[in-house]
């Protein structure tokens, strides 16, 4: 195939997934909270692409965390991803904060901001050596947090966001149970359970997303 071949069906394949992300109603899993929605020119929130965005890099850096849990990974370069992350996702909430226009879009950046912490508190322990008892406690408020949602998304018929965030959360207690109460033997079952929960709730689905065939 030639090369304005290729380029020619790259543009179609991208004009068909744009046309299917426009035309596929938010998930009840957004109106959760769970989402960091973007303010399109004519005023409404484009719930998809800017959570498809988060979404798929938690996943990367949970990814990071369990290679890092696991011994693959130093201190350092762990940390300088949970940054980047943990402040990708805090800009994308403040962003959503300031253009919200309906009490759900602030849900939303509290939601959003349990995470963007997360990472950013895991951040500074890692490049500062600090203990990670505050960040464990920290770990069991977002594993609380996280009820109320899983709650209100099977209770609307979103089993996708119900499972997305009682897994969320379920891996948020073990992060506590871990760092904040010691125990240590967890260490290497967390570590796995990171890699699989984000790339099954965050990683996939935010590619899914953004492809729009979520």
């Amino acid at each position: 195939m030639s090369g304005t071949n290729r380029r020619l069906n790259f543009h179609v394949v991208g004009q068909r997934a744009g046309r299917r992300l426009r035309r596929s109603p938010p998930p009840v899993g957004h109106g959760c909270g769970s989402a960091v929605p973007e303010l399109t020119p004519g005023g409404e929130f484009n719930m998809v692409g800017m959570f498809g965005i988060a979404m798929f890099y938690v996943g990367a850096v949970l990814v990071v965390n369990g290679a890092w849990l696991l011994g693959k990974a130093d201190n350092r370069s762990a940390g300088i991803f949970n940054l980047l992350v943990g402040g990708l996702i805090t800009v994308m909430a403040i962003n959503n904060h300031i253009r919200a226009t309906e009490l759900v879009h602030h849900l939303g950046t509290a939601n959003a901001l349990l995470f963007g912490f997360t990472y950013l508190a895991l951040a500074a322990n890692t490049l500062f050596n600090l203990d990670g008892r505050a960040l464990g406690w920290f770990c069991l408020f977002v594993a609380a947090a996280t009820v109320p949602n899983f709650l209100m998304a099977f209770g609307a018929g979103d089993l996708r966001f119900g499972a997305i965030w009682f897994l969320w959360g379920f891996l948020w207690f073990i992060f506590f149970l871990s760092l904040a109460l010691g125990m240590a033997r967890l260490t290497r079952a967390a570590a796995w359970l990171s890699i699989i929960i984000g790339l099954v709730t965050a990683g996939i689905p935010g590619y899914m997303m953004l492809w729009g065939v979520w």
